[in-house]
């Protein structure tokens, strides 16, 4: 994450694998940590709303609308069910994209991502997925071919987003503004 010209890295606190909080590191000597404890109650909610939008915003980036709402259902589902991970959206988007990877790059090689191989995976990704977003990276950095892996997530996921922004369009000219 950039403020200004700035690099931070952010960092979720966990206690027990609960998110309770956010640490910022500007570099040293300038480490700042907020607490959801630490909030009042109106700025917890709103940040709570916020981060729900941002969860749900996204889902149906670059598909149909029927696949987009039926995205959006499967999201708000794992949200419901208390299986998102805080940092890097649901458990299941990320075991999705990556089996999608995998099926991408098979394909390049004129093969195909058998069913009890995607089982194989699921399971594998399972236990990564109990340590959130930063266990999947870690699978994918395991060797050469994940980091591969890792690339075509992050290659599909810029696609998504180019989608979304092509469909995002803005009625504006100079009367709507003043």
């Amino acid at each position: 994450m950039t403020i200004g010209r700035t690099f931070v890295k952010r960092t979720f606190v966990l206690d027990n694998g609960v998110h309770v909080g956010v640490k910022f590191d500007f570099g040293p000597g300038h480490e700042y940590t907020v607490l959801l404890s630490d909030l009042a109650p109106g700025v917890l909610a709103h940040a709570a709303c916020n981060g729900i939008g941002e969860a749900l915003r996204d889902t149906g980036a670059g598909k149909s609308d029927a696949e987009s709402i039926a995205a959006f259902e499967k999201r708000l589902d794992v949200l419901m069910g208390g299986s998102y991970s805080a940092r890097g959206g649901s458990r299941l988007d990320w075991v999705a994209d990556i089996l999608e990877a995998i099926g991408a790059l098979l394909a390049k090689a004129g093969k195909e991502l058998t069913p009890a191989d995607a089982e194989k995976v699921k399971a594998e990704l399972e236990t990564a997925g109990k340590d959130g977003a930063e266990g999947f990276k870690k699978w994918l950095s395991a060797n050469p071919t994940r980091k591969a892996i890792g690339k075509m997530v992050d290659s599909i996921r810029k696609e998504r987003a180019a989608a979304r922004a092509k469909e995002k369009t803005t009625d504006i000219d100079m009367g709507s503004i003043f």
